[in-house]
């Protein structure tokens, strides 16, 4: 296992995938995008949703007499984003398909069969693509994920896999596809298969960094089953004076390690604050960020009750460690990051990342797993 790794702040899909849309659609785009950085709560984000919604219908009406190929597959995508994937299929017939548009189309064409269910037509979609370029790669990966969430686990290997041995020029799309591979195997249960699975592609990199990144990931199934270990060095706590995994035996926790700079953790708030609010008679949530060194203590101090209780108004406790041994027990690298604790102290599952709810197999798993402990 790998020792040393940068934390990179990234994450799967957010609103800025549409930046590619004609000038007209650019600055309503720009709002959304700030407004859905400030949302906190489950109920701000379902009024937002409505919000979007009302919008791209609006922006895709006033201009569909005058649609480019581009923009058909661009309003495409928007109907996808709102959950109207039959129009977005109505929408991709008529777009006459070239070699300047040939990949985007195929990869949105793809997702709009994901969405309506018919997954294989998704995968021989993509499977027409080039894999070169990193967008449309990306685009397989979230189906990717969303096939891991319907329980398509021998298909959502499939798409893992053939992006880690498809020439992507960008080494994160691949820490992605790996990533996938983990939660793939980790949801069946087949700890040892995945390890073996992840060591064989570690040996066929070449690349320092990407190996590193890929040994990461596999380190991660390692932990599967052990004892959760105990928090440590917190300096700094909200909503809850004494922050411990061992007072919570009995009932699940979810360790939510984030960071206000991280896209991934900002879209993850409001569904995390629906879970804690909809499953508290068997889930508890504990945020933990790390002190930064060398700042002003007390203008960090600040900074963090802002952030946590006006900002986010995070309901959870919250837990500020002084130092990374915490990060090093949880082997945490790429935020945000999640374990999940079972009522016996045992970690249960771990998830990278934070795809488009669409595509999401930590939401589904949660929501069944703790449906079942009502």
């Amino acid at each position: 296992m790998k020792k040393t790794a940068v934390l990179i702040l990234i994450s799967l899909f957010g609103l800025n995938l549409f930046a590619g849309l004609k000038q007209d659609y650019s600055e309503s785009l720009k709002k959304l995008k700030n407004e859905a950085n400030l949302i906190a709560t489950e109920k701000e984000m379902v009024n937002f949703k409505k919000k979007v919604k009302s919008i791209y219908l609006k922006l895709i009406n006033d201009n569909k007499n005058n649609l480019t190929d581009e923009e058909k597959i661009l309003a495409a995508r928007l109907y996808n984003e709102i959950e109207m994937p039959e129009k977005a299929l109505a929408l991709l017939k008529k777009v006459k398909i070239n070699k300047e548009n040939q990949n985007y189309y195929y990869a949105t064409l793809g997702q709009t069969y994901f969405l309506l269910g018919k997954y294989t037509n998704a995968i021989t979609s993509f499977n027409k693509i080039n894999f070169s370029q990193p967008r449309v790669a990306l685009d397989y990966v979230n189906v990717g994920f969303g096939l891991i969430k319907k329980g398509k686990y021998k298909l959502a290997e499939k798409v893992f896999k053939q992006v880690l041995n498809a020439n992507v020029q960008n080494v994160n799309v691949r820490y992605f596809a790996a990533l996938g591979l983990m939660e793939n195997y980790e949801l069946q249960n087949k700890i040892k298969e995945g390890e073996n699975t992840l060591k064989k592609i570690i040996a066929k990199i070449d690349d320092k960094n990407e190996k590193t990144l890929i040994d990461n990931v596999e380190s991660q199934l390692e932990l599967i089953g052990e004892k959760a270990p105990e928090l440590q060095n917190i300096v700094l706590t909200f909503n809850q004076k004494n922050i411990s995994i061992a007072r919570n035996k009995g009932k699940y926790t979810l360790l939510f390690f984030f960071s206000g700079r991280s896209i991934g953790s900002v879209i993850a708030f409001p569904y995390i604050d629906g879970l804690y609010s909809n499953y508290k008679h068997n889930l508890e949530v504990i945020g933990i960020n790390l002190f930064p060194k060398k700042v002003d203590k007390e203008k960090q101090t600040n900074f963090f009750k802002w952030f946590i209780t006006q900002n986010k108004k995070i309901k959870y406790p919250v837990a500020i460690v002084g130092n990374d041994k915490t990060y090093k027990d949880y082997r945490v690298y790429t935020l945000p990051h999640f374990v999940l604790i079972n009522p016996e102290g045992k970690i249960d599952k771990i998830f990278i990342g934070f795809p488009n709810e669409k595509f999401n197999p930590m939401l589904s798993y949660l929501e069944k797993t703790l449906e079942k402990k009502k």
